[in-house]
C-alpha cells in the first residue's frame, strides 16, 4: 500500500511538472508571437506600409464589388 501511495505522489509531481513545462512553453510562444506582431505592425516597419496597402485595397475592392452588384 505504501508503494502505491509513493507511486501516486511521484506521478502527481511528474504530471504537475509536465503541466508547468507546457504552460511555460505556451507563454513563451505567445510572447514570441507578440514580438513578431509588434515588428510587423510597427509604423516604422517596412512591412507596415505593405500590410496597410493590402488591407485598404481589399476593402476597396469589396466595397466596389458590393456597390456594382447592388446597381
Amino acid at each position: 500500500m505504501i508503494l502505491f501511495l509513493q507511486y501516486l505522489n511521484q506521478r502527481k509531481k511528474f504530471e504537475a511538472e509536465e503541466k508547468r513545462v507546457k504552460q511555460r512553453k505556451a507563454r513563451d510562444d505567445f510572447l514570441a508571437m507578440l514580438e513578431v506582431s509588434k515588428f510587423y505592425y510597427s509604423k516604422f516597419s517596412p512591412f507596415y506600409y505593405c500590410i496597410c496597402t493590402v488591407l485598404v485595397n481589399a476593402l476597396f475592392f469589396l466595397f466596389r464589388n458590393a456597390r456594382s452588384s447592388h446597381h
